[in-house]
């Protein structure tokens, strides 16, 4: 999607504004993917993190999350999940933010328990 890159949203600075970015996770077949969010700091009520059960953005709601609470592991009931990530045109909320000094999001996925 436009004006985003990996790099945009892993910068230790800050992240962009006006950014909606999409990415399509895929798990490998007869897997489910599942992310674990190990900082969270978003402008809050103005930039969110969106999560979808599926391939895109017309799938269901796995959750919509903004401000700095760390969300829980969220999960997908089939092979793919979809994340959105969006900001408006200032992220004046995050200049300083106590101790989530280092704003945007970092996720990882987890491999299926065998």
């Amino acid at each position: 999607m436009r004006g985003c890159s990996p790099r945009a949203l892993c910068s230790r600075r800050s992240y962009g504004d006006n950014l909606e970015c999409g990415k399509h996770i895929q798990a490998p077949a007869e897997q489910t993917v599942t992310l674990l969010f190990t900082q969270f700091n978003l402008e809050a009520n103005s930039d969110y993190l969106r999560v979808f059960d599926g391939p895109d953005a017309n799938a269901p709601s796995l959750g919509e999350f903004t401000g700095d609470s760390t969300p829980p592991l969220i999960s997908s009931t089939g092979r793919d999940m979809f994340v959105q990530f969006t900001t408006d045109h200032g992220n004046y909320g995050i200049t300083s933010a106590g101790s989530h000094e280092d704003p945007g999001f970092y996720v990882s996925e987890r491999a299926p328990a065998c």
